[in-house]
């Protein structure tokens, strides 16, 4: 059952309140918010759920860290590069 800790809560460090594990699990659309695993460690097997509930693709996805900030900058700053070009 996917909903099983959905009623648990914890404080988010990256929005600065508490919320509940729905949230979480959802952050993404249907993926789970990257740090799912630091976060919840200590509070719910999280591995095990990830791991029962999600495809080897998918926890890629989910686990692989986030591209930092400045490098989605220069990214977006060659993406308009790009298009003034055209």
């Amino acid at each position: 059952m996917i909903d099983k800790f959905d009623s648990k809560q914890i404080y988010c460090r990256k929005l600065g309140h508490h919320l509940g594990f729905h949230y979480c699990r959802l952050e993404k659309g249907d993926l789970p918010c990257s740090k799912i695993v630091d976060c919840w460690f200590d509070t719910i097997p999280i591995e095990e759920f990830l791991q029962s509930h999600f495809t080897k693709e998918q926890l890629s996805a989910i686990l692989n860290p986030p591209q930092s900030k400045i490098a989605t900058i220069f990214d977006l700053i060659e993406q308009a590069k790009n298009r003034d070009k055209e």
